[in-house]
């Protein structure tokens, strides 16, 4: 049975990692934050975090822990 962890890295999704453009880019501009929303979207996570501006992806379908 395979699983996901919290730390395993971006790689572990290649198509996330190639297809995360795909989100708009709001208040925040860093992409690597961007990477991280993204998975948690298309993976269906929660994102545990107090950044405000990744707030913005709510209406997109993040789900924020905090």
């Amino acid at each position: 049975m395979m699983s996901c962890s919290v730390h395993e890295p971006a790689s572990r999704y290649p198509d996330d990692a190639s297809s995360f453009y795909r989100l708009p880019v709001l208040r925040h501009k860093d992409p690597f934050d961007r990477l991280i929303i993204w998975q948690a979207i298309k993976n269906d996570m929660a994102l545990a975090t107090r950044d405000k501006e990744i707030s913005d992806y709510l209406k997109y379908g993040l789900k924020i822990i905090w």
